[in-house]
């Protein structure tokens, strides 16, 4: 039977992952997630799925131990029967919108609607292809909400491990809310960072959003900030615009004053903020 345990809300829970908070961003990020799983859980692989409310489930990050994503995660969309008689979605949608955090526990043999089990659990061919090799029956699902947006971390198990023992439900009674974060902020940097090259390809473009996004620039001003976001030497801005390199120094000082920053770095990221969040710049999924 499908085995449901609410844990509490805290907020000291992000420092149980030190090493996964050192690769948030960063490409190795779900192999590290992997061997955090692996090491603390004894799970074969993991998925993380974002849950919205009137829309598929979207994988989000997902690893083996094998180095390989597993076979679960691409049916998702190979096989959309298997997307609509999962029964586990609808209970984690519920589950994700608690305050707290709720592990979901169930034997892929026994906890799954009938059809699902014959046509994807039963026979070994499958197993092999679904779980990457066969043995495989406990699924354990952490839910929550994260950084605004409902989570799901699905972790399998080998049958050879046994059940999830109170030690590791323990474990993830004190870190599961943290984890979730940690996923959601590496999400969140990913996808931003994909975002960075397309609203920085184009100069005509840059300009135009610079322009479009304060009213305390003049013209010059703007075109000469629009000129370093896209990588122009001061020279470079000062041909381009038939003006002096002094006068390109003092156009990039007096905006830098009305914007409140006093960096190339801080001129980025306030161009990143207003880009992103006026122009709607639609985040892409990690796939890292």
């Amino acid at each position: 039977m499908l085995r449901e345990i609410r844990f509490p809300a805290s907020p000291q829970l992000v420092p149980v992952y030190p090493d996964l908070m050192e690769k948030m961003g960063e490409k190795g990020f779900g192999a590290s997630v992997m061997a955090c799983l692996a090491r603390n859980f004894e799970a074969h692989h993991f998925a993380v799925f974002d849950l919205p409310n009137d829309e598929a489930p979207q994988l989000l990050l997902a690893g083996s131990v094998t180095g390989e994503p597993p076979m679960h995660t691409r049916m998702l969309a190979d096989r959309p029967q298997y997307r609509r008689l999962n029964p586990i979605w609808g209970r984690m949608r519920r589950c994700g919108r608690n305050s707290q955090p709720t592990l979901l526990q169930f034997d892929v043999t026994k906890d799954v609607d009938p059809l699902l089990r014959t046509q994807f659990y039963d026979q070994a061919g499958l197993r092999m292809q679904f779980y990457d090799q066969p043995g495989m029956n406990e699924r354990n699902v952490i839910c929550g909400m994260a950084a605004g947006r409902m989570l799901g971390l699905a972790l399998v198990r080998h049958r050879d491990k046994g059940p999830l023992g109170d030690p590791m439900i323990g474990e993830l009674r004190t870190g599961s809310a943290g984890l979730l974060a940690l996923v959601a902020k590496h999400h969140s940097i990913v996808s931003k960072l994909v975002n960075l090259s397309s609203v920085l390809d184009s100069l005509p473009a840059i300009e135009r959003r610079v322009l479009a996004n304060t009213a305390q620039l003049p013209r010059r001003e703007a075109q000469v900030c629009a000129r370093i976001l896209y990588g122009i030497s001061s020279a470079g801005i000062a041909l381009e615009l038939d003006i002096s390199e002094e006068t390109v120094a003092t156009y990039r000082k007096r905006a830098y004053h009305r914007l409140s920053i006093g960096s190339q770095y801080e001129l980025l990221r306030w161009y990143m903020s207003e880009c992103v969040d006026k122009f709607d710049c639609p985040p892409r999924p990690a796939t890292h």
